[in-house]
């Protein structure tokens, strides 16, 4: 009678299995940390190396991006990154607050509901859509650069939004880690409404300055761009992007608006 096969030596400990699921989705060879130190250092580096071939060193771009939402997901929470809610709709600093509040008004009035329910229905509702927000962006800068750039593939395009997109998780993220951080001391001071309008518009012009480094940086270096066609493309890149962001915005507070309606 032959004797029964011997079991794996696999460590099956809670620690075991965890730290299994960690080598899955970032491998153990360190690529994580050398794939970040690329996406920030060089713009355009990894997509340029998926084209060539030669990512194997790092993240793929999908993994990169799964991996850039499940921190936002552990983290995102604590720090206020990515919130979508109504107060975000209303603030007197957002330029289309009088529609929205104009359309909270007249939902309120047929609801018969208190503004204090609305805004807790509104907020759970708007928590479920947000997570297609980032799946979307891909799609839709991918388009964006296929009709600026139309002699590449799609799916280069693909990678190119992939990466970017990750990238832009990262700096949100961290983007909100420091102003929780910074605002700790100048809590005081964010009080005061002209300050903190001037602290807005600062923050908002370092998104917009980051952004199209990066965007002028990566598009160099995957595409080859450079002058006058490298700064058009950079400019109709971040214009179309706003205004994409701006849709969706307009998207997801209408849904939103619909469902809390009909729930």
């Amino acid at each position: 009678m032959s004797a029964e096969p011997s079991a794996p030596n696999r460590d099956l400990s809670l620690r075991g299995i965890l730290s299994e699921w960690v080598r899955e989705v970032v491998g153990i060879e360190g690529r994580l940390p050398r794939t970040f130190g690329k996406l920030f250092a060089q713009p355009g580096f990894l997509t340029r190396a998926t084209l060539e071939g030669e990512r194997d060193a790092y993240l793929s771009a999908l993994r990169l991006f799964l991996v850039a939402n499940l921190v936002i997901f552990l983290v995102g929470p604590y720090v206020g990154a990515v919130a979508f809610g109504l107060d975000g709709y209303l603030d007197e600093r957002v330029a289309s607050s009088p529609f929205f509040r104009a359309v909270v008004e007249r939902e309120l009035l047929d609801l018969g509901m208190s503004a204090e329910t609305y805004e807790l229905r509104f907020d759970f509702t708007i928590a479920q859509h947000a997570p297609t927000f980032f799946f979307l962006m891909i799609p839709a800068i991918a388009i964006l650069t296929k009709v600026l750039l139309p002699g590449r593939l799609f799916g280069e395009h693909l990678v190119y939004a992939t990466d970017f997109v990750a990238w832009v998780l990262v700096v949100i993220l961290f983007g909100n880690i420091f102003m929780r951080v910074m605002g700790i001391p100048l809590e005081s001071l964010l009080e005061d409404p002209v300050f903190s309008r001037v602290a807005t518009l600062a923050v908002v012009a370092a998104l917009i300055g980051l952004t199209t480094w990066y965007l002028s940086r990566s598009l160099r270096t995957v595409f080859g761009l450079r002058g006058a066609g490298l700064w058009t493309r950079t400019a109709l890149i971040a214009a179309g992007l706003v205004a994409w962001l701006n849709a969706y915005s307009f998207f997801l507070f209408w849904s939103t608006v619909v469902a809390v309606r009909l729930s």
